[in-house]
């Protein structure tokens, strides 16, 4: 996987959007921001690839694991990652569980654990075989 990664960042609080923003961009990666689940999901039919999600948990009309379950189905070769300040635990271990949420961060989220997640989640992607570059024919 050479191209640059890009991630989604979901939360429905203008602020945290922007903070995690401009740790993407810090950091060398193509933020895209959606406040809300549903506007993720467009983001995700009109944007490819998308590598890697980040999305808040507590988000009215679809939280995040809601969001990163449908993520996972359909588009499997993502990575998700859910962010918040308060969670339902016993749903995000399921969630982890079901291997569809890679890894859970709290809020206020510790910059250092962000960043070493974000690049575990970029390893990951490139052992995914929906990733994997494909032969050229002969």
């Amino acid at each position: 996987m050479s191209e640059k990664i890009v991630i989604l960042c979901v939360d429905d609080e203008r602020n945290i959007l922007k903070t995690l923003e401009r740790f993407c961009r810090n950091e060398g990666f193509t933020p895209h921001l959606a406040l809300s689940g549903k506007d993720a999901l467009t983001i995700m039919e009109r944007t490819a690839p998308i590598h890697v999600v980040i999305s808040d948990y507590r988000m009215p009309e679809m939280n995040g694991v809601e969001l990163l379950r449908r993520i996972h189905e359909g588009w499997p070769g993502t990575v998700n990652i859910l962010l918040s300040g308060y969670a339902d635990i016993p749903v995000v271990s399921q969630a982890i569980s079901d291997r569809y949420i890679h890894a859970f961060l709290t809020k206020p989220w510790n910059r250092t654990e962000l960043k070493d997640t974000i690049y575990t989640a970029i390893d990951l992607l490139r052992e995914m075989p929906e990733n994997r570059p494909r032969p050229e024919p002969q």
